[in-house]
């Protein structure tokens, strides 16, 4: 016989508990729950990416690829956003602008 356990936490921190449970109503057993809940955090596959015009080049856009990867164990969602103090339109845009990463 056996049962499951699941843990969740929204905040990042240490936990350990005990953890009690009794069988038929007589047998009682206990063990200490353990868990490092740590932040989520994606890698960007540049830090910077280069957008220049080749010579003769008469193209009037230029797309780049930029990868976000996961190293963790749950799936982290993300969103791009232009800074709060741009104004005017764009120079770029993302797609997908939000999204998960498994």
């Amino acid at each position: 016989a056996g049962f499951d356990v699941t843990f969740t936490c929204a905040e990042p921190r240490a936990f350990r508990r005990p953890v009690s449970y009794t069988i038929n109503g007589i047998h009682t057993f206990k063990f200490t729950a353990v868990a490092e809940v740590v932040p989520l955090e994606l890698e960007l596959s540049a830090e910077e990416l280069d957008f220049e015009f080749k010579d003769g080049c008469l193209d009037r856009s230029l797309s780049r690829t930029l990868s976000l990867t996961n190293n963790g164990t749950h799936p982290a969602t993300f969103k791009w956003e232009h800074p709060q103090d741009f104004k005017g339109r764009p120079a770029f845009s993302v797609t997908p602008i939000t999204g998960e990463v498994a």
